[in-house]
């Protein structure tokens, strides 16, 4: 892995959120969402390929990134892999590698590490912070220092600072028996951005620190468009839309920034945010599964489009994005120097979006504007399904249990009981057959197996004996391995006389607000 200094803008705090949390009913997002407490896996990322870059005193500086997220019974293992930046241009023989672990428990994360030159703990085990996360909560904890004297540490919570941005805890650590400490701050969505620690040379003692550097810190994808660059406002928005399959380019590589986004493709998008899929239906128009669900969903009404193909405009996405959190439009003054063109039907949501702080207006001619009609471009659309997932929405978790049991539900729901020989007692096509497994797979998946292991016969819907699909054996190692919010993957390498040595890999998605298995893959060495 080849970490650099300088990373591209990068995705912060708000990745924790993310997306993220497409778990919850859009009618009472809003409502959950106000009640929210932090607690400790809030504070870091929730994405593989994030990372950090740190820069310090006297030139220190090094870069971390996160190379899984593992999940048990017990824990979530962090698992991070980096390099101090060598100095010294190669001619030093030291080891500059950083092998770290979070590990996040019920009410606190601690951190291991193994390294030889990284500016941090004197202590291998430690543990960052517990809740509960208020300001004054203390707690002591038994630490062993590298060369082996046992310690306990006095670490308490000694601020909380909310910001626009994500809260920033202060977690200081002191030896009672010395004039030792550390200090740490830790932001939600981002984990540790800055830490300070006593040091001792001959003689005297004096402090060494670090701090995030932020243009060095996210998630770190490569851009996969032609027409756009590290230095665009909005490629950290993109980024993350792509990575959670929530939008795609034109066929020549393309994105397309400035282009208007159409009616359609808005409502497709938003309606994918909150984690509903549509399956192609035998409809001519690709998205009318989609805008049937947005009628569904409350997010536009019947009627209130004529075309799904022009260009979408500003009050008109307001008012799909207000919708799509349950939230009503309020009235009020609007703070918008051509809030009088803002037709009548769209002022309340107007107002209910810059409350919720989804839109800003544009400043022209020394004014602030709204530009109600318009149109909306793919990438000022592209900000607001950020804000629309990272802000409003809250993760559901992806437990080893919920694995488990959708591979043995998805093992009764395939194999079904027949009679006369091969007939299927309780379908009589493949077609309601698929949607019934699909219930806990992706359509696809449901699909591709129905095909795999049924058939007609005499125009019966039948089950010819043969071997099923390869299975997980609950009782042999597995990892279950967090890919973002809301995808997990679980892999398991065995062996058994039948197939011999192979891999097989599931990959789970929250999908229509139920978690589905959403890809099943057999690799046979």
């Amino acid at each position: 892995m080849t970490l650099s200094i300088i990373k591209k803008t990068a995705v912060f705090n708000l990745l924790i959120l993310l997306i993220l949390s497409l778990t919850l009913n859009p009618t009472n997002i809003l409502a959950q969402t106000e009640n929210h407490s932090l607690e400790v896996e809030d504070l870091l990322p929730q994405y593989r390929e994030f990372q950090w870059s740190y820069l310090g005193s006297v030139d220190y500086g090094h870069d971390m990134e996160i190379t899984s997220i593992i999940k048990d019974e017990a824990a979530t293992y962090y698992e991070i892999e980096g390099y101090v930046h060598d100095l010294s241009d190669g001619e030093s023989d030291a080891d500059f590698s950083i092998a770290l672990e979070y590990i996040l428990q019920p009410n606190v994360i601690i951190q291991t590490k193994d390294e030889e030159t990284m500016l941090d703990s004197d202590y291998d085990e430690i543990e960052l912070i517990r809740e509960p996360l208020e300001e004054g909560n203390s707690w002591t904890q038994e630490v062993e220092s590298e060369d082996g004297t046992a310690v306990t540490l006095e670490s308490t919570i000694t601020r909380v600072e909310v910001t626009e941005d994500g809260t920033i805890l202060t977690v200081r650590y002191e030896d009672p028996e010395s004039d030792y400490f550390e200090e740490r701050q830790i932001k939600e969505g981002t984990g540790v951005i800055y830490f300070q620690r006593l040091m001792y040379g001959d003689d005297t003692t004096y402090e060494m620190q670090y701090s995030v550097f932020e243009k060095g810190t996210g998630l770190d994808i490569e851009v996969p468009f032609s027409d756009i660059s590290e230095d665009d406002w909005y490629i950290d928005y993109v980024n993350r839309l792509v990575t959670l399959d929530l939008i795609d380019g034109y066929p020549d590589q393309t994105f397309g920034p400035n282009n208007e986004i159409s009616v359609a493709e808005f409502i497709k998008i938003t309606t994918e945010a909150l984690s509903f899929y549509q399956h192609p239906g035998d409809d001519e128009k690709w998205y009318a599964p989609y805008v049937s669900k947005a009628k569904v969903l409350g997010i536009i009404s019947e009627g209130e489009f004529d075309d799904y193909n022009r260009p979408i405009s500003r009050q008109e996405m307001t008012r799909i994005i207000v919708n799509a959190l349950g939230e009503e439009p309020k009235s009020g003054d609007l703070d918008f120097a051509d809030a009088d063109e803002i037709d009548e039907e769209f002022l309340g949501y107007v107002h209910t979006a810059v409350e919720l702080d989804l839109i800003e207006g544009y400043l022209e001619d020394n004014a602030n504007i709204f530009g109600p009609h318009r149109s909306t471009t793919r990438a000022e659309a592209s900000k607001l399904f950020i804000l629309l997932i990272e802000e409003h929405l809250e993760t559901m978790d992806f437990e080893v249990d919920r694995a488990l049991s959708l591979e043995e539900e998805f093992e009764d729901r395939l194999f079904q009981t027949t009679e006369n020989g091969w007939e299927v007692e309780n379908f009589d096509n493949k077609g309601d057959l698929i949607a019934y497994i699909s219930e806990i797979t992706s359509y696809e998946l449901a699909a591709s197996y129905v095909d795999i292991y049924y058939d007609y016969q005499d125009g019966e819907l039948i089950q010819p004996p043969m071997d099923g699909p390869t299975i997980l054996i609950e009782d042999r190692d597995f990892r279950l391995q967090k890919l973002h919010p809301r995808e997990y993957q679980l892999v398991q390498e065995t062996t058994t006389e039948m197939i011999g040595h192979y891999t097989l890999t599931l990959t789970y998605r929250f999908e229509n607000n139920v978690w589905v298995i959403h890809e099943r893959d057999v690799e046979v060495h």
